[in-house]
């Protein structure tokens, strides 16, 4: 099986989508425990036999949006994740429906399914390859999101106009291949995950193990790079700037290849867990922004506008529907890799919708490089941030 992809026509990998997309995905409700329900669907066939996805499900519960139909989230975990209940049932106490799946083959208790699919180890994840693309875990994590969407279509309870998705690590890099494979999802926020992964990654070593022939099958049918063009929904994205697995380089070229309405959140030490990626409030926010437009509540993130550099002089010019109470430049002269560079941060001076400040001497000096970014904070504590800009040969301003 080879990627389907030509110059023409939208990048759609080693997937029948239209097949996947009207695939009628049979489900069997298991235990319910403090108002999740477990669950059982059918996924994607693995080595000639049928297999079997356990989920969570968990409904609304907070009174103010209990109205059906609701909105839908799906919840993707990254490496070494499971279904987490209390994922579901922090997206089920904002007003959505919520199924968070496990992509590993794994039941309720962590342990292998009989029926399970493949699991997440870097065998079935790059070494499987060479048995075909339809034995490496990403084909079948892929194959059950998109399943996963079509049974919460499938839901009275659920505005099948009004699904999103959100993964984190691997989960985020995902979200990103579902993004443009599915114009179903009408909001996604991927949270450290990325592609480019054979230009900087964690995982250039398993790449050249690889080979180049098998290494480069790979990314054709998996790399993110080659469907996050084709999103049509608006994006979030969250990293840290010194994430140690998705490097900033490799997740700015990923969100620039999204045509319209990206948005960012970066921090400087943002620590790389599943926990920490659900915990940011810009998450829920962003959602709501787009699959609640009308809770007044619920404001838009705010905006970049506009990002430049004058000599020694950084502004921001941007619009909010809360007040921007902080502006912070985040630089950094440092060299090393990504995840070691240590970075500095510099308070800026906010006119109306302006924040601007001027680099210090010490970093506008010839022949430092520099790489900074702005990060907007309002009265909520929300940030978004601007892409992080990279110089050199800078001109002195003394």
């Amino acid at each position: 099986m080879t990627p389907n992809r030509t110059a023409t026509t939208k990048p759609r990998g080693p997937w029948d989508i239209e097949a996947l997309r009207s695939t009628a995905v049979t489900f069997e409700w298991a235990d319910e425990v403090d108002g999740v329900r477990s669950m059982y669907y059918k996924g994607e066939p693995y080595r000639g036999r049928a297999t079997r996805v356990f989920a969570y499900c968990a409904m609304p519960t907070n009174s103010e949006s209990m109205h059906a139909p609701f909105p839908a989230m799906v919840l993707v975990h990254g490496g070494g994740g499971t279904a987490y209940t209390e994922w579901a049932k922090l997206w089920a106490q904002r007003g959505y429906v919520a199924i968070a799946m496990d992509l590993a083959g794994r039941g309720p208790d962590g342990q292998r399914l009989i029926d399970g699919g493949p699991d997440q180890g870097g065998i079935e994840k790059f070494a499987a390859i060479r048995d075909g693309i339809e034995n490496v875990w990403f084909y079948h994590a892929v194959a059950n999101i998109i399943r996963a969407t079509n049974l919460l279509t499938t839901m009275e309870q659920v505005d099948k106009n009004r699904i999103g998705i959100t993964g984190i690590s691997w989960g985020g890099f995902l979200t990103c291949i579902a993004a443009g494979l599915d114009d179903r999802l009408q909001a996604a926020a991927s949270i450290y995950g990325c592609g480019h992964l054979r230009e900087n990654s964690s995982w250039l070593g398993e790449f050249a193990a690889l080979g180049e022939h098998h290494a480069q099958q790979w990314a054709d049918a998996f790399d993110p790079m080659f469907y996050l063009s084709n999103a049509t929904m608006p994006m979030l994205f969250v990293t840290g700037a010194k994430d140690p697995a998705f490097p900033l380089d490799s997740f700015q070229k990923s969100y620039r290849l999204v045509p319209r309405n990206v948005t960012l959140r970066i921090l400087p030490d943002m620590p790389h867990s599943h926990s920490s990626g659900w915990e940011p409030i810009e998450i829920a926010r962003f959602i709501d922004s787009h699959l609640k437009p009308t809770r007044q509540h619920a404001p838009a993130l705010p905006q970049i506008i506009e990002s430049s550099q004058h000599q020694s002089i950084v502004a921001v010019r941007f619009k909010s529907p809360t007040l921007i109470c902080h502006a912070q430049l985040h630089y950094t002269t440092d060299t090393s890799p990504w995840a070691q560079r240590q970075w500095h941060a510099l308070e800026m001076t906010i006119t109306e919708n302006t924040a601007s400040i001027a680099l210090p001497d010490d970093v506008t000096i010839r022949d430092h490089a520099l790489a900074y970014f702005v990060n907007l904070i309002d009265e909520q504590g929300v940030i978004v941030s601007t892409p992080h800009t990279t110089a050199t040969h800078l001109t002195a301003t003394k």
